[in-house]
């Protein structure tokens, strides 16, 4: 590391400038990432075709036809090009909003069952019966208000079942083909999607607490483990911001992948942190020199072997890994500023006032 020699001597307390920058920045662009299927509810539905078809276009249409929003189309391709494979799509859209709201006035109609409201219940199952009467037709409704809220179950199903039917035909007609190899809709309701996202929310939250204790009572020092924390989500944020940047929503696998990034980037920062308070041999810039070449050594390593799984798995289709992957790269690349701009001139500060 001799051509970084001494890049901490003189005014390194500068370097805190470019990472209290990137700290607004990213904050702001972390906001605007989007959650995915998982986490917002909606419909995937997974169609096989036997021949090669032209898709360009069909999220406007099936967006205009059906009334639905965030529509994304994905072409699969057969990556090793095996004669007789089937090609395929993956379509993703917000669920539909008549279908959405009658799922949820006949959530309301048992909720209400449930706790002896019976007029509630009788006008909630009414309700959802009337916003289905498009796909189901007229439906006389019972007087007795259990066999009523069945009822609005019973249309809620058919409904279903009859909107996956015209789907499933007006992808037919849009592609040209008269048969598809296979077609399956996954659902995932708004309050499930909901749940979901505070179950990963919370999980995101204590593994930060029970990183904080562990560094806290591993150090004994609040400012070395208040940099390692502030490190730790710097990296969060730059991932979050680069999936924002780059289209990659918010999922199951990403919030995996965030996690997995904040145990990367607390080992580079107690590497750092020990060489700085533990080691006596040479002076402290010098120790996070030594401390950087290791790092840098580790973070490179890394990085070229997530790369790898990156390109390999965008090229193979196989989107979850590629979730991971980009999110692993893009927390790399702000743990190499949030750990030798950030927290080492802090480190360094800290320890130039404690010998003071």
């Amino acid at each position: 590391m001799n051509f970084l020699k001494n890049i901490y001597a003189g005014k390194y307390k500068l370097y805190l400038i470019l990472p209290v920058i990137l700290f607004i920045t990213f904050s702001v662009m972390a906001m605007g990432v989007q959650r995915g299927l998982e986490l917002s509810g909606g419909t995937l539905v997974s169609v096989q075709i036997p021949k090669d078809v032209d898709v360009s276009g069909l999220d406007r249409y099936l967006e205009s036809k059906f009334s639905l929003s965030a529509v994304t189309v994905t072409k699969i391709e057969n990556p090793l090009g095996a004669e007789g494979a089937s090609s395929g799509i993956l379509i993703k859209f917000a669920e539909n909003p008549l279908l959405e709201n009658a799922t949820k006035s006949a959530e309301e109609a048992q909720e209400f069952y449930s706790n002896g409201n019976n007029n509630e219940a009788m006008a909630k199952a009414t309700e959802t019966i009337n916003l289905l009467s498009s796909y189901v037709g007229s439906v006389e409704i019972s007087n007795e208000t259990k066999e009523a809220v069945n009822q609005s179950f019973t249309a809620l199903a058919d409904a279903k079942q009859k909107f996956n039917s015209e789907f499933t035909d007006a992808l037919k007609e849009k592609l040209g083909v008269s048969e598809f190899t296979a077609i399956e809709f996954r659902t995932i309701g708004p309050s499930l999607g909901n749940a979901f996202m505070d179950q990963a929310r919370d999980t995101v939250v204590v593994a930060f607490i029970l990183m904080t204790i562990v560094v806290i009572f591993f150090f004994r020092d609040i400012v070395p483990s208040l940099a390692i924390i502030l490190s730790a989500i710097l990296d969060v944020l730059c991932a979050l911001a680069a999936m924002n940047l780059f289209g990659f929503p918010l999922t199951l696998a990403s919030i995996t992948a965030l996690l997995m990034m904040v145990g990367y980037s607390v080992d580079t920062d107690i590497l750092l942190t020990t060489r700085l308070l533990k080691r006596r041999q040479g002076t402290p810039d010098e120790r996070a020199m030594g401390a950087m070449g290791t790092g840098l050594t580790m973070t490179f390593t890394t990085l070229a072997a997530v790369t790898v799984l990156f390109v390999i798995s965008t090229i193979t289709q196989m989107s979850v890994v590629t979730e991971i992957a980009f999110v692993l790269m893009a927390g790399i690349l702000g743990d190499i500023i949030s750990t030798w701009a950030m927290n080492a001139p802090m480190l360094l500060w800290y320890v130039e006032a404690k010998h003071r």
